[in-house]
């Protein structure tokens, strides 16, 4: 039986720390001032749709928590990700999309890729339709004084972008935020051009491979390799190494309790929590196989790496490109 790993989805900020990465689905939240939990509201609104166990369809993995979160609050039992793609009932909808970046705005809000991937959404649920070309329209939380809140708890990972300005981001979430930013200085602000690098630092790309041996660079960032951070240092010489091994954590981050072992959203099993998760999904939209040495097909090479990122598995490599053969 082939098995088949497809985008885990929620941005949301991670903690990074020397203990071996594992994967968790509950991260605590923040108290209200009566002590009872404070479900997140701050979810992106990016379509990478996850299945729930309720039977349901989510945006995302972050949306489908948040809602949980609700649900228990409610009383309910709340539910959790049972699946990294549209439940069964759902999947008719789907289709590949390919790569192609012409960002539509749904009317719910929602910033999808392109117009094919607002059709997958108007299958699933009818009420969705376009509301406009571009991305949507900004809908971040204020601050009390009324201005605009940029994200400020991107994951420090290493996979480039390069922006409509000409420069190469870090990941895409750092380059969202700084696009944020330049709006709120009164800027016109930019967007995601292409994945890897910008053409004016491709002189510094080259095929780092498959290693896992974490470095921690100057800035904070935790590089796959020492390949991948001399990439960085090309494209930004005040880059250098810090030290061997992933970041150490800040203490401006939410502190996790530890589990015990990495941790699959698989229903039936119990959700672990844990201290250490260095890594966050930035892979695109788009199905390139991939099959890995553990025998799973993973849906892109960037899909592969995050899996041997979030299980800490270095072992965990491609065996080939497209299906693995049964």
């Amino acid at each position: 039986m082939v098995q088949l790993a497809t985008p885990l989805t929620c941005l949301v900020m991670v903690t990074l720390a020397v203990a071996k990465p594992q994967l968790s689905s509950v991260i605590p939240l923040p108290s209200t001032s009566s002590g009872s939990t404070r479900c997140r509201e701050d979810c992106v609104k990016i379509y990478m749709p996850v299945c729930a166990s309720n039977g349901r369809t989510y945006h995302n993995k972050c949306i489908l928590e948040a809602e949980s979160c609700k649900d228990r609050r409610a009383g309910g039992t709340g539910f959790v990700q049972v699946a990294d793609v549209a439940c069964e009932g759902d999947k008719n909808c789907q289709k590949d999309c390919g790569e192609t970046y012409q960002p539509v705005c749904g009317t719910n809000g929602v910033t999808y890729d392109n117009k094919c991937e607002l059709s997958i959404a108007s299958c699933v649920d009818p009420t969705i339709g376009q509301r406009n070309e571009g991305v949507c329209a900004a809908s971040v939380p204020s601050t009390s004084s009324g201005s605009t809140r940029c994200r400020e708890e991107c994951a420090k990972i290493y996979m480039p972008v390069c922006a409509s300005n000409g420069r190469t981001y870090n990941n895409k979430c750092i380059l969202e935020a700084e696009s944020c930013k330049d709006r709120t200085a009164g800027g016109t602000g930019f967007v995601l051009v292409a994945d890897g690098a910008c053409e004016g630092d491709k002189n510094c790309q080259k095929d780092c491979g498959e290693t896992y041996q974490p470095v921690c660079g100057t800035n904070g960032v935790t590089y796959n390799n020492k390949c991948e951070l001399s990439i960085a240092s090309c494209v930004n010489s005040t880059i250098g190494q810090r030290s061997e091994g992933i970041c150490a954590v800040s203490s401006s981050l939410p502190t996790i309790i530890s589990g015990t072992k990495p941790f699959l959203p698989t229903l039936g099993q119990p959700a672990i929590i844990v201290s250490a998760v260095s890594c966050l999904d930035t892979c695109t939209p788009g199905f390139r196989p991939v099959c890995g040495s553990d025998g799973v097909v993973y849906g892109s090479d960037c899909r592969l790496n995050l899996a041997r990122c979030r299980t800490n598995n270095p072992t965990l490599v491609k065996r080939s490109d497209g299906v693995c053969k049964v």
